[in-house]
């Protein structure tokens, strides 16, 4: 039999990959097209809501989108000023895309219209105050949000670090503590509980917790990480794993350093 060239077959490689994103361009744009169609003939705030969601990652990494989605949503609201979810997705699109002030009151104006009957809301407001350094308004937040959904992980995972950025190392240790009570192996909150320990100089608890969370690393999918940062590109799933990989290593070197030089006192 001949032999292929190496450069043959890395050129094949490249033709077939370059053809292949081609093609799912081609068919995310004529999806778009269809989706713009039949909004223009039939004009529906529900409709265009539910395409933004299709942009928003409701349909997959391959019509993934978030100026698309942020289109459809203002169509939403462009067509049902009162709809009750639109501002909500608005203002992940702008905190997602690092515009904090403008999220903020978006998400605002959601709550505003909508209260307590769009919970969620709660949460992300609470992400983008912890993000803008609000902690005490960020944790506010989150507490509201978690009367509502009080066993959800990442919830109480993000609670727990706006209460660390606020100095309120004991009430993010107490959070941390209930929620390894329904999720004991989540390596989120056994990082997390690492850290909290390390700042209440327990170094020696704090390098058995951020060890319990690496040996726990295995059971992290990108479904999980998707979960813990929601909205993001699930393109970017696996680089997030191995970026929160890289965290636990590195958190578990540093503990594991202070307990060989005690006068260590930061992560």
């Amino acid at each position: 039999m001949k032999h292929i060239p190496t450069w043959w077959t890395l050129a094949l490689g490249i033709f077939a990959g370059a053809l292949f994103v081609f093609l799912v361009s081609q068919i995310a744009f004529v999806q778009l097209v269809a989706e713009r169609l039949s909004l223009f003939a039939a004009p529906s705030a529900e409709k265009a809501y539910y395409y933004g969601n299709v942009h928003m990652g409701d349909g997959g990494a391959r019509l993934y989108n978030l100026s698309v989605a942020r289109f459809f949503y203002l169509e939403a609201l462009r067509l049902d000023s009162n709809h009750p979810h639109a501002y909500h997705q608005i203002a992940r699109i702008s905190f997602l895309k690092g515009n904090l002030p403008t999220a903020l009151a978006q998400i605002d104006k959601q709550i505003e219209l909508h209260g307590t009957t769009t919970v969620n809301s709660f949460y992300i407001r609470g992400l983008i105050k912890g993000f803008m350094g609000d902690y005490e308004g960020s944790a506010h937040d989150y507490e509201v949000y978690l009367r509502s959904d009080p066993t959800n992980w990442a919830a109480i995972n993000d609670y727990a670090w706006v209460l660390l950025k606020a100095g309120r190392v004991r009430d993010a240790l107490i959070s941390i503590d209930y929620g390894l009570i329904a999720f004991p192996r989540n390596p989120w909150l056994l990082n997390s509980k690492s850290v909290a320990l390390f700042e209440l100089n327990r170094y020696a608890d704090a390098h058995i917790s951020a060890l319990a969370a690496l040996r726990n690393l295995s059971d992290v999918s990108e479904k999980e990480w998707v979960q813990a940062y929601p909205g993001n590109d699930p393109l970017i799933a696996p680089q997030g794993v191995l970026a929160f990989h890289e965290a636990v290593r590195h958190n578990v070197f540093k503990i594991a350093q202070a307990l060989r030089t005690p006068e260590h006192h930061s992560l």
